[in-house]
């Protein structure tokens, strides 16, 4: 997909590391929470999260996006939960629904995690 498809279909997307077009993040809101986007290169998240549950604690978030590992994660702490969806490009990807973080390997559910907005 490019930015051209992505836009027309309203996708919300950031800038990676080796991207030239796009935010480097985004904060949104959906059914009242706080949604912070990032690609994390930024926060050193192949290290550890802490800069990045700063940031999102500092911007008051409720759910922090990231990537930059290509590994996908969810970590909850405290009153935020931070998801990595893996790599798109690997097939990785995770959709979120009002019940449910479902992890997706190409076509295939490998985790789904519970989830109250």
């Amino acid at each position: 997909m490019d930015r051209e498809y992505l836009e027309k279909n309203n996708v919300k997307f950031v800038r990676g590391n080796c991207d030239y077009l796009g935010s480097k993040e985004l904060q949104l809101e959906f059914k009242g929470r706080k949604i912070y986007v990032v690609h994390g290169d930024n926060y050193n998240v192949k290290m550890d999260l802490q800069r990045l549950v700063y940031r999102s604690m500092e911007i008051e978030t409720n759910y922090t996006f990231y990537g930059h590992t290509h590994i996908p994660n969810m970590v909850k702490q405290d009153n935020l939960t931070l998801i990595n969806p893996g790599a798109y490009k690997d097939g990785y990807y995770v959709v979120i629904d009002d019940e449910y973080v479902t992890f997706y390997l190409k076509s295939m559910v490998y985790r789904k995690f519970k989830i109250s907005w």
